[in-house]
């Protein structure tokens, strides 16, 4: 995805570089962008200054566009990462708190830390969000996250343990998208703006392209540079 419609921007870079980790800072970066181009447009000049408030206002709007992130390999570490960049905490931390509720991890037994500046009033609207202690900053962005952003795990597809048939139906229709390539990107898309309402797209960014072709490979043959032309259409 790029900065307008149609367009299509592509990084590329060795291993271990950091370009999943750009990947979740571009998710992060967009979504409070759409947060700020609707205040911009629809709230300061009606409601003022910039508020919780007023940030609840908007995640609650129907029409708000979706960030869409792609993924083809289990990337264990996406989601912390993500959490990490945006709350301004620990990898560590961040850790800890995506993968268990916010409430029972160690944040929530000390929500003021010695380095942050004095303990603010949360229920206050008119504090900006990322001037919350730790607990609450991470809450936030676990909102603004689970509104905003939804991480496509395609990897999932080529997992053949299960807990139910419900979860085995869902990593077979996984699989069959994954091997759809970009088509199978659009069809889950499609039906996921569908179950929402359809309040539209921002952007989808892809982790990675060679992963994907690899997915669509298995066990037929493709042309792979003619399949790198179809994504960006």
């Amino acid at each position: 995805g790029g900065l307008c419609k149609g367009e299509v921007v592509a990084h590329s870079a060795t291993i271990n570089s950091g370009k999943t980790t750009l990947v979740t800072q571009l998710a992060w970066r967009r979504a409070r962008s759409v947060i700020s181009r609707i205040y911009a447009n629809h709230y300061k000049h009606s409601h003022g200054p910039y508020t919780l408030e007023i940030e609840n206002e908007i995640l609650a709007r129907p029409d708000l566009p979706i960030v869409y992130v792609i993924v083809y390999e289990a990337v264990e570490t996406l989601l912390p990462n993500l959490v990490s960049f945006a709350a301004r905490v620990p990898r560590g931390t961040a850790l800890t708190a995506s993968v268990q509720p916010v409430e029972n991890s160690p944040l929530a037994r000390d929500h003021h830390k010695s380095y942050e500046s004095d303990p603010v009033k949360v229920g206050d609207g008119t504090v900006p969000w990322e001037k919350l202690p730790e607990f609450h900053r991470v809450q936030r962005v676990a909102q603004i996250c689970n509104r905003m952003i939804h991480i496509v795990d395609f990897s999932r597809a080529a997992s053949t343990a299960y807990s139910s048939l419900e979860e085995a139906a869902e990593r077979e229709a996984l699989a069959v998208m994954s091997a759809k390539g970009v088509d199978g990107i659009a069809e889950y898309i499609a039906q996921d703006q569908v179950q929402i309402g359809e309040p539209g797209i921002d952007i989808v960014i892809l982790d990675h392209l060679t992963a994907a072709l690899d997915s669509m490979s298995s066990g037929r043959k493709i042309d792979r540079w003619q399949e790198v032309r179809e994504f960006p259409q």
